[in-house]
């Protein structure tokens, strides 16, 4: 009997922990997610402003690679094609996938521009301005 009551107890017991950690490691994991959003946000709003200033003189170009050695990972294209930063890993074509999420953009379809982006993510995940294309486009569904 005692036996039966110990394994009742430590059933229960292990119940209620199970029933604890479970939403807490899923808050967790939303909290990681958030941060990490957030943080590439921040970091791609900052590249764009700069980026959005800069002209085609070397002294602009050399600012704007200074600034991205600050924030490993992160890459500008330009219109020229030129990539600064982070190089790009071969065999992948995040230009047509990010102008399609800008086009898609641009026509109001942020569903379909979300998709596009996302692609890029998939592909590159620390391809900034994907990330700040997606929080642009994240933004609008949320408003709508």
């Amino acid at each position: 009997m005692r036996r039966w009551l110990s394994l009742y107890a430590l059933s229960i017991t292990s119940i209620v922990i199970i029933a604890f950690l479970v939403p807490l490691a899923v808050l967790i994991r939303d909290l990681a997610v958030d941060r990490a959003m957030n943080a590439a946000e921040r970091e791609a709003q900052t590249v764009a402003r700069f980026a959005s200033t800069i002209d085609d003189s070397p002294e602009s170009i050399a600012a704007l690679e200074n600034t991205l050695a600050a924030a490993p990972g992160t890459s500008v294209m330009l219109s020229d094609g030129t990539v600064l930063g982070a190089s790009l890993p071969a065999g992948v074509d995040l230009a047509a996938a990010r102008e399609l999420g800008q086009a898609y953009r641009q026509l109001q379809d942020p569903a379909r521009a979300r998709e596009h982006y996302q692609q890029v993510i998939a592909q590159e995940p620390d391809h900034i301005n994907a990330y700040y294309g997606l929080y642009q486009v994240c933004s609008r569904l949320k408003q709508s």
